[in-house]
């Protein structure tokens, strides 16, 4: 009986720690949890607080900088942030299922550029991602809702430091 009973643990263990969340487009959405960096100083950062504190924006790697400008015509003027030679991570103190905002790839495109959206529990786990593909270099909303609530989110371009953005919000 103890054979069983912990084959059985040890399996459901093993088909949660396995699960993906289904993402799915979610359309434009009001938060308090909102970030579109128009009262942060122009400059470089290693890493940065946002949304009233609720998150906080690094790099995923060890090189290049966040980069708080006027260039890229911002969504939501005066600023914007991109990856200065890096990506950018966007850690929440507190598990959500809703993210969203907007991008802009950084340069007028040859061709069709993309940008992986992968969201990531507390223990740094997948649970899901999501590709998004832009024809050419215009800001759009980028909305996502997950069936299993995240931590982070790790914003990815075809080259680090490939999209601007703005307006970040969570629920």
């Amino acid at each position: 009986m103890k054979t069983i009973n912990i084959s059985l643990v040890v399996g459901l263990f093993l088909a949660a720690s396995v699960s993906k969340a289904v993402i799915t487009p979610s359309p434009v959405f009001v938060s308090p949890r909102t970030e579109n960096f128009d009262t942060k100083p122009l400059g470089a950062y290693l890493m940065m607080p946002a949304m009233s504190g609720f998150a906080m924006i690094r790099r995923t790697t060890a090189a290049g900088t966040l980069l708080i400008d006027v260039a890229g015509s911002p969504f939501s003027p005066p600023n914007s942030l991109r990856g200065n030679g890096t990506d950018v991570v966007i850690r929440l103190s507190a598990a959500s299922n809703r993210f969203g905002g907007y991008f802009c790839p950084t340069f007028a495109p040859l061709g069709v550029v993309s940008a992986s959206f992968v969201f990531r529990d507390a223990a740094g786990a997948m649970v899901g991602s999501w590709v998004a593909s832009w024809a050419t270099a215009t800001w759009r909303w980028e909305g996502f809702d997950s069936s299993i609530p995240f931590r982070s989110v790790e914003i990815r371009g075809v080259a680090p430091g490939t999209f601007w953005m703005d307006n970040l919000t969570v629920n």
